[in-house]
């Protein structure tokens, strides 16, 4: 049982005033690694599309629930969060890498279980899914507190199920790049000399199967093959339709700043797709192409340099990482739409903003929908500044600005370089000028050829990768949204950068070599 404390307030959560006693006499004597000599790593920082309800989610499940499927959790993990829905949050640096090797040692010892992670992203997802479904059915404004209250509860304990196993394709080389550093070690000790470390590598790791979001593009490359050989209107109607239906959430990412996609919208694409010089079927010939294509190179290249069995085991999870990742992503966004309904409905029960319920945790909102009980000044002083410290069995919320542990984290400092370095996401060569692109509202800024630059990318910026010559991330594996998407539209990219937002700027002019995971200025 996870027990919480309001650090400087009482809980935004009412509790009998002996219970609440009780907890917060015990709760300091429990906390063990908030000031321990594990300093803070900075793991991502998420600007302006990201809220405390959604968020509590995961981070309470790094420090609880991961032991479930892996045998280990995060000792500590503190997340910090500002106005206008942006978060830092932190592990311990020693800590998030000892995870890593956890995690690689396991996948070494038993590939099996590389395999069981992304089945289970899969199972767990889909589990989700279904529960969105389930909301999409319910007519919300009937519903008593009471029943309300039970969907967050749901909501809470269905999404920590997909956590247990979700992130740990994350969790094995996003902060510290330890699976690609195992890969490539391995890869250099195997590799003759008349082939290229990069190249090899990025064959070797990149799947061979079609990810969601790949399906999804053939499905509008069909209906505009439909519109440019004039098919039935009402045929193209009914797809465009069904499309829209299945993929109307993607804009929407966590907060819903963006609204939907519409019906319009995705005709507008498919009309675009269909005046193409390149006719739609001969593009979806040619990613299937690409597929075969990729899987006979990986046997071959598996055989020329004589990959052992367990190591061919590790580079087939290590794509399939790519895939499972996007397809929980999908399945998350589609939750966050549908949980948005419910948390719509319950901030009018409970008479506060839809802000301000976002700033409450599932339990919370849970309880205070069943008990009548909030603290409104409390919930008040979140909007403008919390943290969030968690450790197995330990919630610590707090609004203040000067507690000392604050004071340890690495602020970023300004930088100035001409050249960035970071790992291949996808192969190439591009020049072009900076956009700056991190949500949804900096779209309408990408022109076809510019080098988008992000802190990280999400699926509601893929019309903007579309039209990149270049992609460059500042946070992010090789198995990160940016990678997968970037490898399928065979765009030049570079991930995990650390710096490329603070580096660069709009209108800069730039060269990203993708072949040695460089970015440098030009003047």
């Amino acid at each position: 049982m996870v027990r919480r404390v309001e650090a400087g307030d009482r809980p935004a959560f009412a509790l009998r005033a002996s219970a609440w006693q009780a907890i917060n006499k015990f709760m300091p004597k429990n906390i063990k690694y908030l000031n321990d000599s594990d300093p803070w790593y900075l793991a991502e920082n998420i600007p302006d599309v990201i809220d405390f309800h959604f968020s509590e989610i995961w981070l309470s499940s790094f420090a609880n629930d991961l032991e479930k499927s892996c045998g280990r959790n995060y000792k500590k993990i503190l997340a910090i969060f500002r106005p206008k829905f942006s978060l830092d949050y932190y592990f311990g640096e020693k800590d998030s890498l000892a995870m890593e090797k956890h995690l690689i040692g396991k996948m070494k010892k038993n590939p099996e279980f590389g395999r069981l992670i992304n089945k289970n992203i899969i199972k767990f997802s889909d589990g989700l899914n279904r529960f969105g479904q389930k909301i999409s059915k319910i007519d919300l404004a009937k519903l008593s507190s009471e029943k309300l209250a039970d969907l967050m509860a749901e909501s809470d304990l269905v999404h920590t199920r997909l956590y247990e196993w979700g992130w740990l394709s994350n969790a094995t080389d996003m902060f510290h790049g330890t699976f690609t550093s195992t890969l490539k070690k391995y890869l250099e000790s195997k590799l003759p000399a008349d082939l290229d470390l990069n190249e090899a590598f990025s064959l070797l790791t990149s799947p061979d199967k079609k990810s969601v979001a790949a399906k999804q593009d053939e499905e509008i490359l069909k209906i505009a093959s439909l519109i440019k050989n004039k098919k039935s209107a009402k045929e193209i109607n009914r797809l465009i339709t069904r499309h829209q239906a299945r993929y109307f959430y993607l804009k929407y990412l966590w907060l819903g700043q963006a609204g939907v996609y519409s019906r319009d919208y995705f005709r507008r694409e498919a009309i675009g797709l269909a005046k193409d010089g390149i006719d739609p079927l001969v593009k979806i010939r040619r990613l299937n192409q690409e597929l075969v294509r990729i899987k006979k190179e990986k046997i071959r290249l598996f055989k020329k340099i004589k990959i052992d069995r367990r190591h061919i085991d590790l580079f087939e999870i290590y794509a399939d990482f790519m895939l499972t990742k996007i397809y929980r992503r999908y399945a998350q966004i589609y939750w966050a739409y549908q949980i948005g309904r419910v948390l719509k409905v319950a901030a009018c029960h409970l008479g506060i903003s839809f802000d301000e319920i976002r700033h409450l945790t599932g339990k919370e909102v849970a309880f205070a929908l069943r008990y009548d009980g909030l603290n409104r000044p409390a919930l008040k002083k979140r909007l403008k500044f919390c943290w969030l410290y968690v450790e197995k069995g330990v919630e610590l919320v707090s609004t203040d600005k000067d507690h000392p542990v604050l004071k340890f984290l690495k602020n970023k400092s300004k930088v100035s370089v001409k050249e960035l370095t970071g790992q291949i996401g996808c192969l190439g060569k591009a020049q072009g000028r900076v956009r700056i692109i991190n949500s949804h509202k900096d779209l309408a800024k990408m022109k076809t050829g510019d080098i988008l630059v992000s802190i990280a990318t999400n699926p509601d910026l893929v019309p903007a990768m579309k039209k990149a010559a270049a992609i460059v991330t500042e946070q992010g594996g090789v198995t990160s949204h940016a990678a997968i998407v970037s490898r399928e539209m065979n765009i030049p990219c570079v991930i995990g950068t650390k710096i490329a937002t603070q580096v660069l700027k709009d209108g800069d002019l730039v060269e990203v070599d993708a072949n040695k995971g460089t970015v440098r200025k030009l003047k």
